[in-house]
């Protein structure tokens, strides 16, 4: 792997709530020289735009990684294109269409954390009845419903790696606070484990005409705690038919990786 960087795509380092946390943002472009062998393989069949968006997010995970002192050889992805973080730390990539966001932490007294990464006013109208509880469509007033999706997203991705369970949209309820840019979480789905994500601190910021979310759960040692939470295969098999109804809202969501 290279350590140049491209010219004049330096990458911004943002202001982050939680300590011994980095969160880095940049364009989007071909970075692929820039990453180890074994990541430019995954991208042998990939089309320019997928090789774009999965370069810079890798190499933008680099640069927080060593401003960690946490280097990586390989930053690789798991069975659900998850990236699997070095021991020791944890994270989250978004992407836009135009822009790539990482929020990386080494803080062992993080359980978890999601980042992502929206075009303001991106969402259609007509998704938001699929996106919004009741009760956060009666509340929304002048919010941009695209920030409660982002926020929701940051969330999934924040529980997807301690349960390894599929949350649907209605399943998590959010209260944002414009004044303070925050978001609180609440859980009404049916699953005891999720509970753990009410613990979780969310805040905002718009950037470049996005709205990044970014979420992070403490570790609490207390019996909703998500170190204590173990998943079943017969669970995780059942929330197969989430994971298909998230899917169809695949043209409004940003790209896991």
């Amino acid at each position: 792997m290279r350590s140049d960087e491209p010219l004049g795509r330096e990458p911004r380092f943002l202001d982050c709530p939680y300590s011994r946390t980095i969160c880095v943002y940049g364009p989007i472009h071909d970075a692929a020289h820039l990453l180890t062998q074994a990541e430019v393989a995954t991208l042998q069949r990939a089309l320019p735009k997928r090789k774009n968006e999965y370069s810079t997010g890798r190499w933008l995970a680099h640069r927080a990684l060593k401003e960690l002192q946490r280097p990586t050889t390989n930053l690789l992805s798991g069975q659900h294109r998850e990236p699997l973080w070095p021991q020791g730390t944890i994270g989250s990539i978004a992407h836009s269409e135009r822009h790539a966001v990482v929020l990386v932490s080494s803080n062992p007294q993080l359980a978890g954390l999601g980042v992502d990464l929206e075009l303001m006013g991106r969402l259609d109208e007509g998704l938001v009845g699929s996106i919004l509880t009741e009760r956060e469509r009666l509340r929304r007033r002048n919010i941009d419903p695209t920030l409660i999706f982002s926020a929701k997203e940051a969330v999934y991705k924040l529980l997807f790696p301690i349960l390894r369970e599929y949350v649907d949209f209605h399943d998590v309820e959010l209260l944002i606070d414009p004044e303070k840019h925050t978001f609180t979480v609440r859980y009404v789905g049916n699953s005891s484990a999720c509970r753990c994500i009410e613990a979780a601190v969310g805040s905002y910021r718009e950037i470049d005409g996005h709205w990044l979310t970014q979420v992070g759960l403490a570790k609490t040692g207390t019996s909703g705690d998500a170190r204590s939470v173990q998943r079943s295969g017969a669970q995780i098999g059942v929330n197969e038919e989430r994971r298909r109804q998230r899917d169809t809202y695949a043209s409004q969501r940003s790209r896991r990786e």
